[in-house]
């Protein structure tokens, strides 16, 4: 049976985390008002911005946290503040993701 569910609270995230010994997550991003209409544009990380982050620990779960969607109700989260997610190069986390994945396949 799936789980999955939308979380917004450092405590949310600790429950479903827990004593995990391998969390996967995965950026979700939308295109900056300048590229909008480009099709592929939230694929970009010179194009987009970081609008979540979905984990999962465990096959057929998963939690989406919302950072900032324009819609909707965001994640509670104060040690993410807009100023800081504006500072994150998303390129830099595009090298991160692919660098962890590397070392996730070198452990397994």
């Amino acid at each position: 049976m799936n789980e999955y569910k939308t979380i917004r609270s450092i405590a949310d995230i600790d429950e479903y985390i827990g004593g995990a010994d391998v969390v996967a997550f995965d950026f979700e991003t939308s295109p900056t008002d300048e590229y909008r209409a480009d099709d592929k544009a939230a694929l970009d990380p010179h194009k987009a911005d970081i609008t979540g982050v979905s984990i999962s620990v465990e096959k057929g779960t998963g939690r989406y946290i919302p950072l900032r969607h324009r819609t909707g109700e965001n994640a509670d989260i104060p040690s993410v503040s807009e100023e800081k997610l504006e500072t994150i190069n998303t390129a830099e986390l595009a090298k991160l993701q692919k660098q962890a994945g590397k070392v996730l396949k070198d452990v397994a």
